[in-house]
């Protein structure tokens, strides 16, 4: 084969091997730049062309004023630095106008004959978006840092709350506990289960000592009419002496003031007391660490008694804004309860005396009936209290037969007390009387409860009573005990016209007429206890 055959196929070899080296140079999405040893630009692909403009010179321009805009090389270039394979993350260059993040691949290109470095290939990878992305994760994680150390700080408030919350939580039972018992007691007064001063007030102590945790001993007294101070009940100290001792109003600290008070000396001025007074309450107390007290007021403001709980010597605790609110709760009810006695006591003695007084006066209108609503109330009253009423309605049965003839008053005189045979006229007058008491009794807020009491006392349990004919079970309970009641003490009493019935006679009456006059439930009731 001649030289110039070969120069051909040499040539055309390399043709090829030059056409696929650019196509695949071409292909490659990343950046290739050929640089002289000068760092002059030898060669680009086409995504190096793309990244600048198109009026922008590439080949023959230095690398560092096309990419970085500078007039010499940055002092790190690794191309001068040394002519090794180097690889450089994150350098910025400017493509089109913009910077941008890159990778660089440096690798020299050597004379084999000489063995020097005669250029520099570069690879560069557009790494911008990787580059944000990592920026963005790393503010990101920064973000989560700080959220992450929020949240622990978060959790740590949240701990401190829950254990706060627990706290309060257990406050709140304690709280509820008291409510309670405070509930207790007051639907124990409106039971009536204290039925005096004294009672009251030494549950109220008990009471007291129970719902104030604080509280190991306690004192309650009243003050009498001669301002002596007597000891109703005390706990934790000696009662016995306690009972005996009687101090001056004048010796308790604030014996005339409102509000809730702290002492070391049991709430008294120990130097006002007589020697020998105050060496027997020194033997009766116990040594305590600090006491409270209020006093127990009326209204007026007048104080009538006092109630103090104690705190023993040595203990640690001490008495909370809670349970000073609740010492007055308890002088609140005490005071209460004083106030509904003194009324009560009042009302009931005006009452009595009012409807005794309005009664002798009929009894002195009707000289038959001397002692009849009286003598009806008491019966009635027990026979309730045997059929096992409420105390409330044993008491409107006595009331009720009190007045159940208060409506005679409007029958004339000469009707009432008639000796002869009634007309049916004057029959009829005096069967209104039930009727009229019902109408006067009824305007009383005090009476209007047992005026239907004496409206229907007259009825019959066949029906055939008056004023409305009602029978059975629609007649009032307490109708019907009047109804027996009244019945017996007319039969048993003597009257201008007629001698009294024997009480065997009177029973008798009382048994014929069981189911017809009478309740046979109450009939059966009363002649038990007319029995027993």
């Amino acid at each position: 084969m001649s030289n110039k055959t070969e120069n051909n196929e040499y040539n055309l070899k390399l043709k090829e091997t030059n056409k696929l080296l650019n196509s695949i140079f071409e292909s490659i999405q990343d950046g290739i730049s050929v640089l002289n040893k000068d760092l002059t630009v030898r060669f680009v692909n086409k995504t190096i062309e793309r990244w600048h403009a198109d009026d922008m010179p590439i080949i023959g321009e230095k690398c560092y004023e096309i990419y970085h805009n500078r007039d010499k090389p940055c002092d790190n270039c690794p191309t001068l630095r040394s002519f090794k394979s180097k690889k450089m993350e994150s350098e910025i260059i400017e493509i089109k106008k913009q910077n941008r993040w890159i990778e660089l691949y440096s690798y020299p290109m050597i004379d084999e004959k000489t063995n020097k470095v005669t250029g520099v290939v570069e690879f560069i990878r557009d790494i911008t978006e990787q580059k944000k992305n990592m920026l963005e994760l790393e503010e990101k994680k920064e973000e989560l840092s700080a959220a992450n150390q929020q949240l622990t700080a978060f959790n740590e408030e949240i701990i401190a709350m829950n254990e706060e919350m627990e706290d309060s939580l257990e406050k709140l039972n304690i709280l509820n506990d008291r409510f309670l018992k405070m509930i207790s007691l007051v639907s124990n007064l409106n039971k009536g289960s204290f039925v005096n001063e004294k009672e009251f007030l030494a549950n109220l102590l008990l009471a007291a000592i129970k719902i104030v945790p604080e509280a190991d001993f306690g004192k309650i007294c009243i003050v009498r009419k001669n301002n002596k101070c007597e000891f109703i009940n005390v706990i934790g100290h000696d009662y016995e002496i306690f009972k005996k001792i009687k101090l001056n109003k004048e010796f308790f600290l604030h014996h005339n003031e409102k509000g809730i008070y702290t002492s070391k000396d049991y709430s008294l001025d120990i130097n006002k007391i007589p020697d020998t007074i105050k060496e027997d309450f020194i033997n009766a107390s116990k040594p305590i660490k600090k006491s409270i007290y209020i006093n127990i007021t009326l209204d007026n403001n007048e104080v009538v008694g006092r109630i103090s709980l104690d705190i023993k010597k040595g203990s640690n605790k001490i008495f909370s804004s809670t349970s000073k609110k609740i010492l007055k709760s308890f002088a609140t009810l005490a005071s209460s309860h004083f106030s509904f006695q003194r009324y009560n006591k009042l009302q009931g003695q005006f009452t009595i005396e009012l409807i005794g007084s309005i009664i002798g006066i009929l009894e002195m209108y009707d000289k038959y009936t001397s002692g009849h609503s009286e003598n009806v109330a008491k019966i009635a009253a027990n026979i309730a209290k045997e059929m096992g009423l409420s105390q409330q309605e044993i008491s409107e049965t006595y009331w009720a037969g009190m007045v159940h003839d208060i409506g005679k008053l409007l029958i004339p005189l000469d009707i009432l007390n008639k000796n002869n045979v009634l007309t049916d006229r004057e029959y009829d007058l005096i069967k209104k009387h039930p009727y009229w008491g019902y109408k006067a009794l009824c305007k009383s807020d005090s009476l209007k409860k047992i005026a239907k009491y004496v409206l229907y006392h007259h009825e019959r349990w066949d029906g055939k009573g008056y004023p409305e004919r009602i029978k059975g079970d629609n007649i009032p309970l307490i109708s019907q005990i009047l109804a027996v009641a009244d019945a017996w003490d007319a039969m048993t009493s003597k009257r201008s016209y007629r001698e009294s019935l024997s009480k065997e006679n009177a029973l008798q009456e009382i048994k014929n007429n069981r189911g017809k006059q009478f309740s046979p439930g109450v009939t059966d009731v009363f002649l038990n206890y007319l029995y027993n």
